[in-house]
């Protein structure tokens, strides 16, 4: 009997150390304590890492091969570190400082004979294929999707995906994505389900207005099934994923492709100024300021002249490769009427960072704010009639993706491409633990928990009564 038991321990020993892998957690911080947002972290000599989140937070799962290796942790402005993983294995959390970096402007100007803003510009897209990758690559990521209104979550989806990108000198339509796993799916809105299905029936059955507003008067009469089939329309047209990479709003990844923001006219459209230069991987990295060349500019034929842009681009001095963008669109005078519908002067707000793998430049980190409203058409007449609205009608969608590995084999490409690929992210799946205990999620903010636990709470109540 005794040896049995002993069997079983063993053999339990044997299956925990067969699954046991290392978690680093820890805090990035710079001078004075100040957490670092967004700052790269990479198992060094791979494409395997994640970021750390606004307040500076980390977590990693360090694959057994990796256990002897080092972690490098990287931001621009200030000076690169690396830590020998072993050095994490007694320690919960822990906090890593790095240094500033400090850079002299004419220093920089003189090195690489750049005279001004819109040279450098032109320049990083004169390069574009020299540093942004032209064959396929998988990008195997985590995403994070949130509806909210300024007092708390309606929507919240964590799933890992996969996404195929043939090269950024192919067409964006050729983007594939997959739905990995889904960690929780938890969606508590109030959805004005008329107005969704007006929209459907007109959109998608071709059917006229005045028929399919009729028809949203009297859901009673309609088919349970097409009414579902309208909700979920409405969902993955307006939140799908996939509209980050092969949408217009990724305005590097969109650059040369029919009717850009960022195309050959870039120059005509916004205006570029030097804001300072930084340090990043003991590179030099140019600051630059994004405004409309003019309020009333066109971007495309999409956006018109109710919207301006402003932002800011880094573009490493000495190649001219883009390391980060972050884009916002402002509604402008003439989009008035929209700021009302959807409670913001704010179109929307796009911002990417990218690493370096191999000299090619791969996206690392993305987020897409959108407003959103619901009952749009109770909306509508209120802003006509300039009747009271109820608050909880405006809310900001938000997705945002942390890349946790870039696959460029060829041989894994096809393998990969052979399996069926399934980007509906709003189809709840069952939670695979065996999955979420190895992967690299995106660590919560503390507003993030506090929201995210609300939301389960008052979900938990509503099916309880």
């Amino acid at each position: 009997m005794k040896k049995i038991i002993l069997n079983t321990i063993l053999l339990l020993l044997i299956s925990i150390s067969c699954f046991a892998n290392t978690i680093v957690k820890g805090k990035l911080t710079g001078c004075n304590k100040n957490p670092i947002p967004y700052a790269n972290l990479v198992i060094k000599n791979t494409t395997i890492g994640t970021i750390s989140n606004l307040d500076g937070y980390f977590s990693i799962n360090i694959p057994d091969e990796y256990e002897e290796s080092s972690l490098v942790f990287s931001s621009i402005g200030f000076k690169t570190k690396e830590i020998r993983i072993k050095t994490f294995e007694k320690k919960d959390i822990c906090e890593i400082e790095l240094e500033i970096a400090t850079v002299n402007l004419d220093e920089v100007t003189i090195k690489v004979k750049a005279t001004n803003a819109n040279e450098i510009v032109q320049k990083a897209f004169d390069h574009y294929e020299d540093n942004f990758p032209t064959s396929p690559f998988i990008g195997k990521a985590f995403l994070r999707h949130t509806e909210k209104t300024k007092t708390k979550y309606k929507w919240l989806v964590d799933a890992a995906i996969e996404v195929y990108d043939p090269g950024f000198n192919q067409p964006s339509k050729e983007i594939k994505l997959n739905i990995k796993e889904i960690k929780r799916s938890i969606d508590n809105r109030s959805l004005d389900t008329a107005d969704i299905y007006c929209f459907y029936l007109s959109q998608v059955k071709n059917i006229s207005l005045k028929k399919s507003v009729k028809r949203k008067d009297n859901l009673a009469d309609e088919d349970p099934k097409e009414i579902e089939k309208a909700i979920h329309f409405q969902d993955n047209r307006l939140s799908n994923p996939r509209g980050l990479f092969s949408g217009g709003v990724n305005v590097i990844r969109y650059y040369k492709q029919k009717d850009a923001i960022f195309d050959k006219r870039i120059l005509k459209k916004h205006n570029f100024k030097i804001d300072t230069v930084l340090s990043y991987n003991s590179d030099d990295i140019y600051k630059i300021k994004i405004t409309p060349k003019s309020p009333l500019v066109k971007l495309n034929k999409h956006i018109g002249k109710f919207r301006f842009p402003i932002g800011w681009i880094y573009i490493r001095a000495k190649d001219y490769a883009i390391i980060e963008l972050e884009y916002t669109l402002i509604r402008s005078k003439k989009g008035e009427i929209f700021t009302s519908l959807y409670g913001s002067k704010i179109a929307s707000s796009f911002h990417i960072k990218y690493i370096e793998i191999n000299g090619k430049m791969y996206p690392k980190h993305i987020t897409l704010n959108t407003p959103k409203a619901n009952n749009l058409f109770k909306l509508m007449t209120n802003t006509v009639h300039g009747a009271k609205t109820n608050p909880e009608d405006y809310y900001y969608e938000k997705q945002e993706i942390i890349f946790n590995e870039i696959v460029t084999d060829n041989a894994i490409l096809t393998k990969s491409l052979e399996k069926p690929w399934n980007s509906n992210l709003f189809t709840p799946r069952p939670y695979n633990s065996e999955f979420w205990d190895k992967y690299s999620s995106m660590v919560e903010t503390e507003a993030q928990k506090i929201f995210r636990e609300a939301l389960e709470k008052e979900l938990s109540n509503k099916n309880r009564n």
